[in-house]
């Protein structure tokens, strides 16, 4: 499913340079997911859940991800991101 991911002014606020699960990204991913999922992010895909399903990031998040983690200015940013079903809650529309 495709998901809305909007990576906010508190999210680049609270997040943290080289952590894998506390970047912007991270956090904005975690708050559009099932509550609970495992989310980890790497420099070109992510791993949901305990069973580290891989999904690649696009490429707007992963040149966020390289400027923000190379102490670069970031603003606010959307994407779209192709999740599977079942870290989605059922309540999300694309």
């Amino acid at each position: 499913m495709k998901v809305r991911i909007s990576v906010t002014a508190d999210d680049i606020t609270r997040g943290r340079a080289d952590d894998c699960m506390h970047c912007p990204v991270a956090l904005a991913i975690g708050r559009a997911l099932l509550p609970g999922v495992h989310v980890a992010v790497g420099p070109e895909a992510m791993s949901l859940g305990p069973a580290q399903v891989r999904v690649r990031l696009p490429w707007a998040a992963q040149n966020f991800i390289f400027r923000f983690d190379g102490g670069q200015p970031v603003q606010p940013f959307e994407f779209g991101l192709d999740v599977p079903d079942e870290f989605v809650p059922a309540e999300v529309s694309t």
